[in-house]
């Protein structure tokens, strides 16, 4: 299960993205701005590869710019694992 409790904070992602991985699963979460809101925008994809170099298709939410909005968008990336965790379970390290 992710938990980034202690590990991410609204402050760290005003100024940068947070990437990680899950037993397969790789996920990122990034601030991005329309004209009315900040916002979190949770990725996730099959690993290995990341961010910039799958050719993989994420999936995406959007979440509320706050704490909360960083729970939820951890909550919802543990929904998205278990719900495809024979996809994750495929993924091969070398």
């Amino acid at each position: 299960m992710i938990s980034l409790k202690g590990w991410i904070s609204i402050p760290f992602l005003k100024k940068s993205d947070f990437k990680g991985s899950y037993c397969g699963m790789r996920y990122r979460l990034s601030k991005v701005s329309t004209e009315e809101k900040n916002e979190i925008l949770a990725e996730i994809w099959k690993g290995p590869k990341a961010y910039d170099q799958t050719e993989e298709e994420k999936e995406m939410a959007r979440f509320s710019f706050s704490t909360e909005g960083i729970d939820q968008a951890v909550a919802w990336m543990n929904e998205k694992y278990e719900e495809k965790k024979a996809v994750w379970d495929q993924v091969k390290y070398r």
